[in-house]
């Protein structure tokens, strides 16, 4: 059986995914913003925030995304 991980975060994906990808030896494999959809559903100010992202560490996939509170 695989296991995949899906993290939300509250606008600080990349940075926590950037360091995975240094210390961990990570690959980031995909990465779409909130301003990349096509509709509008996210805060302006989080245009630049992460919608999807995805990165291998090893055989282990995490994927994960900034998620604006409500």
């Amino acid at each position: 059986m695989r296991l995949d991980i899906y993290l939300n975060y509250g606008g600080n994906w990349e940075e926590a995914f950037r360091f995975y990808e240094q210390h961990l030896n990570g690959k980031i494999t995909g990465l779409v913003r909130h301003g990349e959809q096509p509709h509008a559903g996210a805060p302006a100010d989080w245009k630049d925030k992460v919608l999807h992202a995805r990165i291998e560490i090893g055989t282990t996939v995490v994927m994960g995304a900034d998620i604006p509170q409500s």
